[in-house]
């Protein structure tokens, strides 16, 4: 059984989330603004879902996050700066959505970053060096450029 709707609006601000797994489903709407409220956020697995609209800039400030998981859904616009340079982020699945623009170089300060998805998306430009040497040692997935 998948379960459907949108998240509750106050789902990050009045509770201390450390982690989100709503992952296949079938929600819909857009990511709340409000999931870093807490500073707490560690993970937000939202994989295989309907989610549309932009990813808010506010996920970019939650510092806490180590695993992020959007991919599989129908977000669209660009990827906010800080979203790419999270500190301590070793997963970034942005893979199969509508994205567009460039990687921010801004990713050269996600230090912990091992594991990178971007395909079937609408980015582009260059690729900055600090993906080329996520590459070199780690998993990369950006076909569909």
């Amino acid at each position: 059984m998948q379960l459907t709707g949108k998240l509750p609006e106050n789902l990050g601000k009045h509770w201390h989330l450390r982690w989100l797994d709503v992952s296949n489903n079938q929600f819909y709407g857009s990511i709340l603004a409000t999931l870093c409220d807490s500073g707490d956020l560690e993970e937000l697995l939202v994989i295989y879902n309907l989610f549309s609209g932009e990813i808010p800039a506010s996920l970019g400030t939650c510092q806490s996050l180590t695993r992020v998981r959007l991919g599989y859904n129908r977000f669209s616009g660009e990827v906010p700066a800080g979203v790419w340079g999270l500190p301590h982020v070793y997963l970034l699945e942005l893979a199969d959505n509508a994205f567009s623009g460039s990687i921010s170089k801004t990713i050269a300060g996600a230090a912990n970053l091992s594991l990178l998805f971007l395909s079937n998306n609408n980015f582009s430009g260059p690729i900055p060096d600090a993906v080329r040497k996520i590459s070199m040692r780690d998993q990369i997935a950006i076909t569909g450029w």
